[in-house]
């Protein structure tokens, strides 16, 4: 046999075990993430990746129920304001971003899924908790502690000339 055919059947071998090694590798990946959050995802630095999308709701309500007491401190003019998130209308809804996090490396076509998912294994992937404001519970408590900060304008006029 001539160097450059044996050159070419190693090529070729090399070339059909990437191939298989692929093929295995997305297989083993797709098994292992199956019903689950891809491995390798977070929420505010919450582990969720492996979990079922029930388990990191748990986990996430476990996590996020301590900070709803934690209050946010506004300073201004050397007076602190102290408000909670809850006071301020603001809640955290663990399902949509539990959702939201299983739905990485499942959207598009299954090859961009797939690698998506190694992404994510390798190098992890951070997502920020879905939340919404109730305007009007925010605006009131805006409004009562701190509306000392607002003066009222003193001998104020306004000229309009035609």
């Amino acid at each position: 046999m001539k160097n450059e055919e044996k050159y070419k059947i190693l090529l070729f071998r090399f070339a059909v075990g990437v191939i298989v090694f692929c093929a295995v590798f997305s297989i083993f990946l797709e098994f292992f993430n199956l019903n689950k959050i891809a491995r390798g995802v977070s929420a505010s630095g919450v582990i969720i990746g492996g979990l079922s999308v029930g388990e990191a709701v748990k986990i996430l309500e476990e996590k996020f129920e301590k900070g709803k007491d934690s209050p946010f401190t506004f300073a201004h003019q050397g007076k602190e304001f102290k408000i909670t998130p809850a006071e301020l209308g603001i809640d955290i809804d663990e399902a949509k971003t539990a959702v939201e996090a299983f739905s990485i490396g499942r959207g598009g076509n299954v090859f961009s899924g797939i690698l998506e998912q190694a992404e994510v294994l390798f190098l992890g992937k951070e997502i920020a908790p879905k939340f919404f404001v109730d305007k009007n519970k925010f605006s009131a408590a805006i409004s009562e502690k701190m509306g000392v900060l607002e003066t009222p304008a003193e001998n104020a006029s306004l000229i309009y000339d035609k």
